[in-house]
């Protein structure tokens, strides 16, 4: 467990973890990680500024992901969605210490209980990066339902609207690191058409 500026990661310990964690990711493997992709964003970024980044990444994948998870919480009183047991997926990696390490498997494999994957943890960095980017605007920033205005005529005042799209960003990255993780079963919150 390590705890510096506020961020507390997930050890695979879930529910037997104290103080309580609140991230998925740490500041030392994220400076590893943009350090051999010589991103310079990350490196420039405060202490301060990456543990509140790493945290928030770890926010929006809980409120984003949480029910598309395959498996269940190992325990249901722990704080984040990972660790995990039952994850069987077809794309693995047996466990290393750092992102990108371990053994490559190809063939159905149980994540083990213990761990927070690889991928996981690349998706919680990824996503902090993109809010050191955007100088820390929010990843789920409140939105308008508004919808894609398709007419608007003068005489007579006519204004027709086109579907209705959720606005946002999306984050392809994140979204290939998660996929083998998430059940393909389960429809996306972001897919749900409000009235």
């Amino acid at each position: 467990m390590s705890f510096a500026s506020g961020i507390v990661v997930e050890e695979g310990l879930g529910v037997d973890a104290s103080p309580t964690p609140n991230s998925l990711a740490g500041i030392a493997e994220a400076d590893q990680y943009f350090s051999a992709r010589s991103n310079t964003d990350w490196s420039g970024a405060t202490e301060a500024a990456k543990a509140a980044s790493l945290v928030e990444a770890t926010d929006y994948l809980e409120q984003e992901y949480r029910l598309r998870w395959k498996g269940m919480r190992v325990n249901t009183a722990q704080a984040l969605s990972w660790p995990r047991y039952g994850v069987i997926t077809e794309d693995a990696y047996e466990a290393g210490n750092n992102v990108g390490s371990g053994t490559y498997i190809g063939a159905p494999h149980e994540i083990e209980p213990t761990v927070v994957p690889p991928e996981v943890r690349a998706a919680v960095m990824e996503l902090a990066l993109r809010r050191i980017e955007s100088t820390g605007t929010k990843l789920a920033a409140d939105l308008d339902r508004g919808g894609d205005i398709k007419k608007v005529k003068a005489g007579s005042v006519e204004v027709e609207y086109g579907e209705w799209r959720e606005p946002g960003k999306r984050y392809p990255v994140v979204e290939g690191l998660l996929k083998p993780f998430l059940n393909a079963s389960a429809g996306s919150s972001r897919k749900l058409r409000r009235v």
